[in-house]
């Protein structure tokens, strides 16, 4: 938490939970970057399902895009 940006103060916490990966962003919802935020994963890791704040998100390649500044991701990693 507390890491400044041009477009803020943003805090996150990243933690495997067995096969998924979940991904907590706060950050200032009045200044989300144009871009959005991007969670991207290892070149080693394969996502799966994914969900942000409940609802269906797909993957362009290695990088997620969030559009919004507070989300609860969740990524189920594909088996290899």
């Amino acid at each position: 938490d507390g890491l400044n940006t041009p477009y803020g103060v943003l805090g996150y916490t990243l933690k495997r939970d067995g096969d998924s990966i979940l991904f907590d962003l706060r950050a200032d919802p009045k200044r989300v970057p144009p871009g959005a935020y991007v969670l991207s994963l290892a070149d080693d890791l394969t996502p799966g399902r994914t969900r942000i704040d409940g609802r269906k998100a797909a993957w362009t390649g290695h990088e997620l895009r969030i559009d919004k500044a507070r989300a609860k991701v969740r990524v189920a990693l594909a088996k290899p």
